[in-house]
């Protein structure tokens, strides 16, 4: 795949995870002066939190568990996008999900 670019919007946060699983996180530009309320800026703080809890191992074993519960769905519905506002959508055709 070739380099990908995006922009965020000004007041947007991003975590950035690369394929051997580090992370990096944009932020807001910030002055030195600059403070900022977690009231106004709560995705800037969720995205701090989640980056630190990466290497967490109890993070790690709930995302672990999603995952699990997000193949299971897959494999159940034999890859079937069944949520869709545009009903059932088959990559390989329909499995009788629809």
């Amino acid at each position: 795949m070739d380099k990908e670019t995006f922009e965020l919007g000004l007041n947007d946060a991003a975590i950035i995870i690369k394929q051997d699983m580090s992370t990096e996180i944009v932020i807001p530009k910030m002055e030195d002066e600059d403070s900022i309320t977690f009231e106004e800026n709560q995705n800037v703080f969720v995205a701090l939190a989640i980056s630190a809890a990466m290497s967490d191992d109890n993070f790690r074993a709930v995302i672990s568990a999603k995952l699990d519960e997000m193949f299971t769905k897959v494999e159940e519905d034999g890859g079937c996008d069944t949520d869709s506002p545009d009903g059932p959508i088959c990559p390989t055709g329909c499995q009788g999900c629809g």
